[in-house]
């Protein structure tokens, strides 16, 4: 508690929209999530505790100028944006939903929906093919029609595209925590969902080069 009283404490520079010179940081939350920065994370960086930086989202208590400032200059915005509201073009609604405010009532868009739209115009532009933003049960609906041919260059271009998320995961800092457990997850999973699609896939195989071609793949996924 006594960390809290210090931090509020003015700094001798013009008073703000608190008592004691506290500054309202109503944009703070939005500028902190576009950045992909959790409140402890932000909070180290400026050199306060995390509920301090909590209490100013919820409108709590005002924010030291001086540690305002420091925010700011993380965060690469001008200190007046973290003032002001952002545009509420979309908030949270249920956990793991996005809600939308485009109409009454709004529309309710599940998150992972969101990041897979997002990852599909990163693929294509990257890689040039998206399969890994497919949901297993689409990929699942439809592979059982397509030659082996087919099937293993469909194959051979999700390991392109999770080449690509290892990258991205390994070199990009500042991905949302959601995100990276979202790309995180499809790097881990797809090796053992395309094993699992190879199997099902030479079973119903008649021929006897499509069934080798098939294991040769398979073999290769098990020692990657």
């Amino acid at each position: 508690m006594a960390q809290d009283s210090d931090a509020s404490r003015g700094s001798g520079r013009p008073q703000g929209d608190f008592k004691g010179g506290g500054l309202r940081l109503s944009g703070l939350k939005q500028w902190r999530e576009r950045r992909g920065l959790s409140q402890g994370q932000l909070a180290k960086l400026v050199g306060v505790p995390r509920h301090y930086v909590q209490r100013i989202e919820q409108g709590r208590r005002g924010c030291n100028p001086w540690v305002a400032q420091k925010m700011a200059e993380e965060l690469e915005v001008d200190l007046e944006e973290l003032r002001a509201s952002l545009a509420p073009q979309e908030d949270t609604g249920g956990e793991g939903d996005v809600r939308v405010r485009r109409g009454r009532p709004p529309v309710v868009i599940p998150r992972r929906s969101v990041h897979r739209a997002y990852l599909k115009v990163l693929l294509d532009r990257e890689v040039g093919s998206a399969y890994s933003a497919l949901e297993e049960r689409e990929f699942e609906s439809w592979y059982m029609r397509l030659s082996p041919e087919e099937l293993l260059e469909i194959i051979s271009r999700r390991q392109l595209e999770r080449e690509l998320l290892k990258e991205v995961l390994t070199y990009t800092a500042r991905l949302h925590p959601e995100v990276r457990t979202f790309l995180e997850e499809l790097v881990r999973e797809h090796p053992g969902e395309d094993l699992r699609i190879l199997a099902a896939r030479r079973a119903q195989e008649h021929s006897e080069e499509g069934r080798e071609r098939l294991s040769r793949a398979m073999r290769r996924l098990l020692f990657l």
